[in-house]
Order: structure tokens, then C-alpha cells, then sequence
């Protein structure tokens, strides 16, 4: 059962991320760590998969404690048609390092071509 701190700090983390993507902000306080983060728009590192991409998203610069795993809560951004992108709030293989998030429905020549890049909160319990 998450406590009100800890809902109220992914809520923080999420408005912060919104309004202020090129930063990156680590919190840590009795309710746990909070950090979120974007991925490089200009990398092209989405990779081919079944029926869509992948992107495999650092989080190493967070901290986070080994052997925890954040809950990550993710958005994406682009300059075109990445509001036609289904699946990247789905989050696979976490670790205290990284996730994978899979984007279905657009060629991945989309995804590197159009500064397709994830925003990411992670918070872990203490």
C-alpha cells in the first residue's frame, strides 16, 4: 500500500518532469527516492522488434539503490506522429539502471527520424 508521501512525490516528480525535461532531479527522503529524467531526442537508438521499436533507457544517473527496482512511470515527446505511438507507458525489464519501453504501430525510421525521445520518473521504496 503506497502512503500519501509517496503518491504525492510521483505526483511531484511528474509535474517537475513535465515543465522542466532537460534537467535531471534526484530526491531521497524517509518515503524513498524519486528522479526522473529524457532519453536523447537526437540519439536514434530505437531498435527493431515484432510489430514496432524498442528503447532501452538509462537511468544509471539516478542512483537508484542495486538490487531495488523503481516503479517507472514514462511519456513520450516528438515532432511527428508520436501521439500515434501505443505502448510506451508499458514498462519491461527493470532494473535500478534501465527499462525497456516498446513503441507499437510506427516504423522505427519514424521513431530516430523524428527526435523521438521518453521522459521518465522512477521511484523506489527505502
Amino acid at each position: 500500500m503506497h502512503t500519501i508521501g509517496t503518491i504525492l512525490a510521483v505526483l511531484a516528480a511528474a509535474f517537475a518532469a513535465f515543465f522542466f525535461i532537460d534537467s535531471r532531479y534526484v530526491h531521497s527522503d524517509v518515503y524513498g527516492q524519486l528522479a526522473y529524467g529524457q532519453t536523447n531526442p537526437t540519439a536514434g537508438k530505437w531498435t527493431r522488434m515484432s510489430g514496432g521499436c524498442e528503447l532501452k533507457v538509462d537511468t544509471s544517473s539516478a542512483n537508484f539503490k542495486p538490487g531495488s527496482i523503481p516503479k517507472y512511470f514514462t511519456s513520450i515527446t516528438g515532432t511527428k506522429k508520436h501521439w500515434e505511438a501505443r505502448g510506451v507507458s508499458a514498462i519491461y525489464s527493470p532494473t535500478h539502471k534501465s527499462f525497456i519501453v516498446n513503441i507499437m504501430g510506427l516504423p522505427c525510421s519514424m521513431a530516430n527520424g523524428s527526435a523521438y525521445s521518453i521522459n521518465w520518473n522512477g521511484i523506489s521504496e527505502r
